[in-house]
């Protein structure tokens, strides 16, 4: 029996008068209504109506779960029922133990620095040839209205595709179907994060995901069909691949598939949907569209090399965004046994999710922690911030290992477009972030490109 003392604090939603949502529009309550409670429950609390399932943002906790323990706690599934349909059991981010950890190291060769310094070449080519043809239309005198979405998630295919698979589309009308396939997904599973969403669009969902398989298998056959060396991440995963006399074989060659797809998913709304608050911010604060100018003025951008450490504010930018709208918001972990955490007992089987959205907000840790202050990062501001309490892509060996990419893609997007381009955002009031399985946004951002003055 757990002494009272040691039993985690309850929360029942419905009779914690405290917790108001702000209006209808409100997108953000969901993910940010346990703030509402820290004064009287602090931050690592069991939710009745979640099953008692705990919530927590205590830096302390996260570090013990995610690094310090983490063989004391595995992954829960219920966090990703509505992918079991895509994902398959043994892909990079369902494995758990010794299959997990043999991929991990089989991919973070292809997100090393030096790998990134090797992809430079090709995220600068084709965010080069995506502004090409605006640039032709503004210096013939014609209004250019764009909507970034859309731009940026087929830009983000195509940087991926061929910087990790080596794999370039033939056609501009084949990337952006894909892109249009993978958005219909990314709406199903992330939308309302549930079977029912994916039941009520069911058929152009399997047509969608047939499509996208299909141009993944293309990817894999061109790879199989021009052996050579492991230079890129599908030549790692062939590489493994049994003999096609093994019983195994197609079940293995499935796998890869579903490794890319995985990939795939999972990075292309969360890097664009940053690229569009970054683009937004920037806009709303013309003293940092001016400083991020002077930087890239200065210290140019070329198909050769990214000034990454010559442009402080637009990485400060960058950062400041993640802790508003953190990539990955949330993550959930199942503990293998009875535990003390946090100074409480947990039962073995206890489900625990940790709100990096609510951490990144925490009034102990962040002055004026709604607001976005981009100074935060810039100068000697970052050696205040307190360990493990900014964490936009995980923490621990399971943190995101596309972290640097995704990074280093967003700088060169916004590098190459401001060094040629000025723009104005046309509906930046109307931009919200919106609960999915990762942050999605309640409509595209829609700009006005000019010539940059």
């Amino acid at each position: 029996m757990f002494r009272s003392s040691s039993r985690v604090p309850n929360l029942h939603l419905k009779r914690e008068s405290n917790i108001k949502r702000k209006s209808k529009q409100d997108t953000l309550f969901d993910m940010l209504y346990p703030l509402q409670v820290l004064s009287t429950h602090g931050d690592f609390f069991s939710v009745t109506e979640y099953s008692g399932t705990i919530i927590t943002f205590n830096p302390n906790i996260i570090q013990q779960m995610l690094k310090d323990d983490v063989k004391l706690f595995s992954k829960f599934e219920t966090q990703i029922d509505s992918l079991y349909s895509v994902f398959g059991q043994d892909t990079i981010l369902r494995a758990d133990n010794e299959n997990w950890r043999y991929k991990r190291e089989l991919f973070k060769p292809f997100f090393s620095k030096a790998s990134l310094e090797k992809y430079h070449s090709q995220f600068y080519k084709h965010t080069e040839e995506t502004f090409a043809d605006y640039q032709n239309d503004i210096s013939q005198g014609n209004e250019v209205i764009l909507s970034m979405s859309d731009i940026l998630s087929t830009l983000t295919i195509k940087i991926v595709s061929e910087a990790l698979f080596s794999y370039c589309f033939d056609s501009e009308e084949k990337v952006n179907d894909l892109q249009q396939r993978i958005s219909h997904i990314n709406y199903v599973l992330g939308g309302a994060s549930s079977m029912l969403s994916i039941f009520l669009n069911y058929f152009k969902f399997k047509k969608s995901l047939q499509c996208l398989n299909n141009s993944i298998e293309d990817m894999v056959y061109e790879r199989q069909s021009n052996p050579g060396e492991a230079n890129c991440l599908i030549d790692a995963l062939l590489a493994d691949l049994p003999s096609p006399d093994d019983d195994s074989y197609e079940e293995a060659n499935l796998l890869i598939v579903e490794d890319i797809m995985t990939l795939i998913l999972v990075g292309y709304d969360t890097t664009s949907n940053t690229l569009t608050w970054v683009l937004k911010f920037i806009d709303d604060h013309p003293e940092l569209k001016l400083a991020i100018l002077e930087e890239i003025d200065n210290y140019p951008l070329t198909n050769q090399e990214l000034p990454f450490s010559k442009w402080p504010t637009l990485k400060a930018v960058i950062d400041e965004v993640l802790r508003l709208y953190p990539a990955l918001w949330q993550t959930s972990r199942r503990a293998n046994e009875s535990l003390r955490l946090g100074g409480f007992d947990v039962d073995i089987d206890q489900e625990i999710l940790v709100n990096f959205m609510c951490l990144h907000r925490h009034p102990e840790y962040w002055k004026q922690p709604h607001e976005f202050q981009a100074e935060r990062f810039l100068n000697s501001g970052s050696s205040s911030i307190i360990p493990n309490t900014y964490l936009p892509f995980g923490y621990g060996p399971r943190a995101c290992m596309g972290a640097r990419f995704a990074i280093r893609e967003i700088m060169t997007v916004v590098g190459l477009m401001m060094t040629n381009f000025d723009y104005k955002v046309l509906n930046g009031e109307k931009i919200q972030a919106k609960q999915g399985i990762s942050l999605m946004l309640t409509e595209p951002l829609k700009i006005n490109l000019t010539t940059k003055i």
